[in-house]
């Protein structure tokens, strides 16, 4: 049989499933837990004589009697990365995996942090896995439930020989989780960081005088049970029923372990020792001395057992047996520490066996402020039942009274709206004078209808101060947001926003009344997708999404609450707009910018030919002395800054604000000039409500619907901080609530849009960049990284970054751009090389392109170079004139100039350019929703080419790194965007000189001329 036991002996590094089989693993504590070993053996070979080659290993089996046994020990570190690694599905004996299970545990609990610092019996430094939570202490239960005997089977130090010891199964379990945070938290180098031994080095210390200290400060943490204070009113006893939960029954003892010892306990005799009716048992005279504190235990490991300090200091034997040996200790070291937060009980710790305290009515108040303190240092403060489940609601009554049959408009309703408070307590309301002895109560616990009531200082102040009246626009838009589940799940109290309640951005709740609940549910049906047939007077055939769109448009200026149609870029927003006024009537205002006056002039003339078309702009600009249902007035933003007052003296039936995102800086004077022109109904037209930031949208609402989705602070508070900082998906939720009333956007891929629309294909094409382009940029880099160095403050920094940046994309468009230099232009940039093989293909085969680049300067050169080339060619920027502007997309779109460069921001939004087959961006603008309107100049109704988008992008460059950030955000068009370039500026010098650093190992050193992967 020695033989067959000789068999296990084996180097950690031989651990196989093969060579384990038929063994078991055995956990062997020690006072030090990192000195903890794991013995594997067969259980088969026991009481054999000795081997040389193996361990002995004293163990108790199933006879209850200490036998020896021979196998292979090793310490903990040696094997526990092969038990971490062992797969749930390897054939070994149930004690392996069960240790294997519990090192996992351990080390997804120390990942938590939840370790602290220990001090052993024998007084030397530890580590141990605290606190460990129910969830995870179930856990450990159920391992240690279906484990092996053989798991824990080891025999404890200094065990009685004549009675021999070992300890429990979770008592096993619990020492391997501490003996591999010990181990692991322990190193060489950690001692030299902390420049102390104690708890870092792997030796260990002895340091039995700081047990004392430790225990204290970590008792909080690792309490087996902690101080519950229970607040009872004057008059009333504990145990009355209704004034606290039944604490524990005799079930919840059913499988509790008795400790790390085997031993029969009867839990029989000490429940019925403990049970004292329905709440642990604590004394309080009746007297007039006002409330009393009640001091009990509550259990860290199961909530529902409670033993009052009463039968803590009358039975301690019992309540040691159901809350362990250090019950007593714990007991004490939280009032000590209770007293300290709260000196009002101090005077506990004068006697010898404390059990509560009597405070006066004045004294609550104090306690009061001492409870999240208390609570904070892990010290339970309970109210009476009905004190702590008592709910103090407010409602606002709001209502609006119209001639029968009448719906008013959102104005009209501003005038009509009435708003009526009521405070209900647990759903009944209060009458005048109980709402006044509320308001006005000095203290946070009153006594109202026979109910202890605690009121926390933010509900006193709104009982005091209740929230002034809202704007029918702050009714619409906690409407809507009420609709949202998030936002319902935030209250969860509260029902839908119908004409019952629901709780408002003030924490009250609405309730709805008169016309106001019609017109209510004339706003949550806004988006009902119901279409309209085609108007009398419009002379086209509108789609049926378009259809849908000017159903949208009707019913937002029937109720006069303002829209945004964000539909993108080409899918008919101006002939939905001329459809409504062929509706409605006007007289209609139409605000846009320069570039886009002829074509809402000719698509005006064109669609609703009944209506006088009037252009308001240019030097000689003047105004009928009438306007008419039928007048149609066209206008710019310029003209609006200047002219405001005088717009602001006629009542517009519809404004219409195009590319809206012009008015995205509320503080601007087109944002302020618009926001004086008075009109029935607002409508802003935008392909992009979000570009940059989300105050762009709050901006084009709030001109929109003013208050609809509150202050800039408030909006900052509630929105902009949780979304853009913290991505919340509650908060972001409830804004799209909000504003999905007053918001249309439909997009060409969403099904049956535009089901016509030839492919777009989209084709990143890496240009390699020049000797000469190379050269200059590696020196900017260094010149810029010098630069940042020195920087003195953030404000130059950002300075420099902005300069550096520039110069960059100047150097990857063309050296002659950075240099400020005419020519010479050929073999010297890869992008433009690679722009006149393009352009030339196109004109081969007959085509038309659309060249974009963000630099007028760098438009001229690519004209000049390409015109030089024998191309015919056109350049549209800011400074071209209207006529200008309209004689060169007449030619374009006729055929008679083939190829057309635009600046970005001079033609990247509002024209029709669907000649075009090819759309070039040169450089690339860092924020794809504006790439993306550049492009749907081309890509929109009315396209019958395949349109192929080409992506200039220098390799081994900023523009490479950026590109592929640009391709995450551009599936985001409808959420937050970063803002332009401003992020760039907020990283680290080190992380800005790995963003903007030139790195193409594709390319030489030194080039000769560009190159290029397509």
């Amino acid at each position: 049989m020695t033989a067959v036991a000789g068999a296990v002996s084996f180097a950690s590094t031989q651990l196989t499933t093969k060579a384990l089989q038929g063994l078991v693993a055995t956990f062997i504590p020690a006072d030090r837990p990192r000195l903890g070993r794991v013995a594997f053996w067969d259980p088969a070979v026991v009481d054999t004589l000795p081997d040389s080659s193996l361990d002995r290993i004293q163990v108790v089996l199933g006879d209850g009697a200490e036998h020896a046994v021979w196998g292979t020990t090793f310490d903990l570190p040696e094997v526990l990365d092969w038990l971490v690694a062992l797969p749930r599905s390897a054939e070994l004996h149930n004690s392996f995996h069960a240790l294997a299970i519990t090192a996992r545990l351990a080390l997804d609990l120390i990942a938590r942090g939840r370790l602290l610092p220990w001090i052993t019996d024998n007084g030397f430094d530890a580590w141990r896995i605290d606190p460990i939570d129910a969830e995870h202490a179930m856990y450990l239960d159920r391992i240690a439930q279906g484990t092996s005997a053989f798991t824990h089977c080891a025999v404890v130090e200094a065990s009685d020989p004549d009675n021999p010891a070992i300890a429990s199964a979770a008592g096993t379990l619990r020492r391997v989780l501490d003996a591999v945070a010990d181990c692991l938290v322990r190193s060489p180098a950690a001692a030299r960081i902390l420049g102390n031994p104690a708890f870092a080095d792997p030796a260990g210390l002895k340091i039995p005088h700081l047990k004392p200290w430790l225990t204290e400060v970590a008792q909080p943490y690792a309490a087996g049970c902690r101080l519950l204070i229970s607040a009872i009113p004057p008059e009333e006893e504990p145990g009355i029923e209704g004034g606290f939960e039944r604490s524990f029954s005799a079930a919840d003892f059913a499988d509790f372990d008795p400790g790390d010892h085997v031993a029969a306990v009867n839990f029989d005799a000490a429940m019925q020792s403990l049970r004292r009716g329905s709440a642990p048992r604590n004394t309080k005279p009746i007297s007039d001395e006002g409330w009393f504190l009640a001091f009990s235990l509550r259990s860290s490991r199961d909530r529902t057992i409670e033993v009052g300090a009463l039968d803590l200091w009358a039975q301690p034997h019992d309540v040691l047996e159901v809350l362990g040996d250090e019950a007593e200790s714990e007991f004490l070291i939280g009032l000590r520490q209770a007293s300290l937060i709260c000196p009002l009980l101090h005077r506990a710790m004068e006697e010898a066996a404390p059990t509560g305290v009597h405070i006066t009515e004045v004294e609550i108040l104090e306690f009061i402020d001492s409870v999240d303190e208390l609570q904070q240092a892990g010290i339970e403060v309970r109210w009476p039942g009905y004190a702590a489940n008592a709910t103090i609601e407010q409602r606002r009554l709001v209502s609006a009274t119209a001639p029968a049959g009448e719906l008013p408009s959102m104005l009209d309703l501003e005038s009509l709206l009435t708003v009526q408070w009521e405070v209900f307590l647990n759903g009944v309301a209060l009458t005048a004078a109980e709402l006044e002895t509320l308001a006005t109560a000095k203290q946070p616990i009153v006594r109202i209808r026979n109910q202890w009531v605690v009121l926390d200082e933010e509900q006193r102040r709104r009982l005091a101060n209740p929230p002034p009246k809202p704007s029918a626009a702050e009714v619409m838009a906690e409407l809507a947001a009420a609709d949202a589940e998030a936002y319902a799940a935030e209250q969860p109290g509260a029902t839908l926003f119908d004409d019952s309640s629901e709780a408002g951005a003030s924490g009250a709740l609405y309730s709805l009344g008169g016309t106001m609940v019609p017109f209510a549910q004339a706003f949550r049906t806004l988006r009902d997708d119901s279409p309209v047939t085609e108007p009398m007077g419009l002379n086209a055939t509108l789609r049926e999404y378009q259809r849908i769109g000017v159903g949208w448009l009707k019913k937002i200026t029937d109720l006069g609450v303002g829209g945004v149609l964000a539909d993108d870029m080409g899918l008919g927003k101006t002939i939905q707009v001329l459809a409504l006024h062929a509706e409605t009537g006007g007289p209609t205002l139409v605000v846009c910018p320069t570039s886009l006056l002829v074509n809402w002039e000719r698509e005006a003339a064109t669609f609703v030919p009944g209506a006088i078309v009037h252009r308001y702009h240019g030097p000689n600009r003047s105004l009928p002395n009438q306007l008419s249902l039928n007048h149609i007035i066209l206008t710019t933003y310029g003209v609006v800054r200047a002219d405001h007052e005088s717009l602001a003296h006629w009542n517009w039936k519809l404004v219409v604000a195009d590319e809206a995102q012009a008015m995205k800086n509320p503080r601007s004077r087109t944002a302020i000039a618009l926001r004086q022109i008075r009109a029935g109904t607002r409508i802003a037209l935008t392909g992009t409500p979000v570009e940059n930031k989300l105050f762009e949208l709050w901006s084009i609402v709030t001109w929109l619907m003013p208050g609809y989705l509150g202050s800039q602070a408030d909006f900052r508070r509630r929105f902009v901080t949780p979304i853009e900082r913290d991505s919340d998906p509650v908060a972001t939720k409830r804004l799209q609530a909000m504003v999905a009333p007053i918001l249309l956007r439909r997009k060409k891929s969403d099904p049956g849009i535009a089901p016509e629309l030839p492919d777009k294909i989209e084709r990143d094409v890496m240009i390699s960049l020049t000797a000469e382009q190379i050269t200059l940029y590696r020196a900017t880099v260094k010149s810029a990284e010098e630069d940042l160095a020195r920087a003195k403050n953030e404000i130059s920094r950002q300075g420099m970054v902005l300069r550096m940046l520039t110069a960059l994309k100047q150097i990857t468009n063309h050296p002659a751009q950075y240099l400020g230099e005419s020519g010479p232009l050929p073999n010297r940039s890869g992008k433009l090389d690679h722009l006149f093989e393009l352009v030339s293909a196109a004109a081969e085969n007959g085509e038309s392109a659309l060249i974009f680049t963000q630099y007028v300067k760098m438009g001229t050169l690519v004209s000049n170079f390409l015109s030089g080339q024998g191309l015919t060619v056109g350049f549209l920027n800011g400074s071209s004139s209207v006529a200008e502007r309209e004689e060169l997309v007449d030619n374009f779109q006729s055929g008679d100039l083939p190829f057309l460069i635009l600046s970005l921001k001079a033609g990247g939004t509002g024209l029709n350019l669907t000649q075009a087959s090819h759309v070039i961006h040169y450089d690339r603008w860092w924020n794809p929703a504006v790439e993306d309107q550049a492009t749907d100049r081309a890509y929109r109704i009315g396209q019958d080419k395949t349109v192929i988008v080409h992506r200039m992008i220098a390799t081994g460059t900023v523009e490479e790194r950026v590109a592929e950030m640009l391709e995450k955000k551009r599936g985001l068009a409808d959420a937050v965007l970063a803002g332009g370039e401003a992020w760039i500026g907020k990283l680290s010098n080190e992380e800005l000189t790995e963003l903007v650093r030139f790195d193409d190992p594709s390319v030489p050193e030194t080039r000769g001329k560009s190159s290029r992967t397509r």
